[in-house]
């Protein structure tokens, strides 16, 4: 067992099939997944410790985890708070092909925002999402409405092939002038949905008729 200060130090150095422990604190990271597969970054649970005590922290500056490989991942008793991307996934972007389990997680007030957005805390076109127990709360796309036309998809999600259970979507927004935009918390790609609540989701448009999906869209 070797103990890290970054997150990312323990992911370059990681094999396939490990598990990596976080201990509590706040993290200020953008982690670049590796190429191994089956690895699995797990919150400490010890001396009853929850995901909220284990937080990835974008500072409102950047994304928390890209993924460019297709490798299977799980995220497990975790926050991801925070994060912003100029573009697609506030919080997680996938490449296609990945898997990406999400078991005990927390993600909160993540945000894309450019000219076209898509998933305010994860795109995930052409991969797959496994969400289970877990809380998508204030996440947002929210693109600059500056521009004469612009697109704003997934305040939480876009995209994927994905299964959800026991999980809550709560006041996830998207937020357009103009242009289209739709799903406040899920936009697109094929949804299995079991046992889950979608709460104060929403999609906001001022001048332009192409609202569509306040909680989930499917086009």
């Amino acid at each position: 067992t070797r103990n890290y200060t970054k997150i990312q130090g323990a992911l370059n150095d990681a094999i396939d099939s490990q598990e990596i422990i976080v201990d509590p604190g706040t993290y200020y990271e953008a982690l670049i997944w590796p190429s191994a597969n089956n690895l699995v970054l797990r919150g400490a649970t010890e001396n009853g410790a929850t995901s909220a005590n284990v937080q990835i922290d974008g500072a409102n500056s950047y994304r928390a985890i890209y993924v460019q490989y297709p490798v299977n991942i799980t995220l497990r008793n975790l926050t991801l708070q925070r994060g912003f991307v100029a573009g697609y996934g506030g919080a997680i972007y996938l490449n296609p092909g990945a898997t990406l389990n999400i078991n005990t997680v927390i993600v909160s007030k993540n945000n894309a925002s450019t000219a076209n957005v898509y998933g305010g805390a994860i795109y995930a076109q052409g991969a797959y999402l496994i969400i289970d127990n877990s809380l998508f709360d204030s996440n947002s796309a929210y693109p600059n409405n500056s521009l004469i036309s612009n697109t704003a998809d997934g305040g939480a999600i876009a995209y994927g092939t994905n299964t959800i259970r026991n999980s809550v979507f709560k006041n996830n927004t998207v937020f357009s002038d103009k242009g289209h935009r739709g799903g406040g918390a899920i936009f697109d790609g094929v949804n299995i949905i079991e046992n889950s609540s979608f709460v104060s989701n929403s999609v906001y448009a001022n001048f332009n008729p192409f609202s569509l999906g306040g909680a989930l869209y499917s086009g």
